[in-house]
């Protein structure tokens, strides 16, 4: 065995010595009794989703001017489809952790092909 290598046995005769698997009864979380000092965060309130299908109410001359808008103009701006499970849990995950969200569902639009286009040359990125 090299130097300052230690066997199994030894380490396994370490973790037995340091590991304190005993329970504190005083902290029953999972029953709700929780007498100890350290408190559990509570989740935050669920965020609004607003799903937005129209581009006519954002700035802009055109069509990529105004998507353009709708990412500037919301904190959370989601670009996605509906269909889409990352999408789906993405929104979940974000509005459970309390932001609200605006979800524009590329898929619904009449015009999909020409701003997924415009958003893959945009952002480099194919999805």
């Amino acid at each position: 065995m090299a130097k300052g290598s230690t066997s199994a046995d030894e380490m396994l005769e370490d973790s037995k010595t340091s590991t304190d698997c005993t329970m504190d009864s005083s902290k029953d979380v999972e029953n709700g009794n929780d007498s100890g000092d350290e408190t559990v965060p509570e989740m935050p309130s669920p965020g609004a989703i607003t799903v937005v299908t129209s581009l006519k109410d954002y700035e802009g001359d055109n069509l990529y001017q105004k998507l353009d808008s709708f990412v500037a103009t919301h904190p959370v701006a989601l670009i996605n489809r509906s269909w889409c499970i990352f999408s789906i849990d993405t929104v979940d995950f974000l509005s459970r952790m309390g932001f609200d969200i605006h979800s524009f569902e590329i898929d619904q639009h009449p015009h999909e092909k020409n701003l997924v286009k415009y958003l893959k040359q945009k952002y480099s990125h194919a999805t």
